[in-house]
């Protein structure tokens, strides 16, 4: 199963959207800054 997902950066109020299907892992990785 595939996931889309939209993201709001608190620092710049920017948006990423995004597909993946692995949820769970996309976000950390987004967190840690290797997006």
């Amino acid at each position: 199963m595939f996931y889309v997902y939209v993201v709001e950066s608190e620092t710049t109020s920017s948006f990423y959207i995004g597909f993946t299907s692995r949820l769970d892992e996309r976000i950390k990785e987004h967190n840690r800054g290797q997006s």
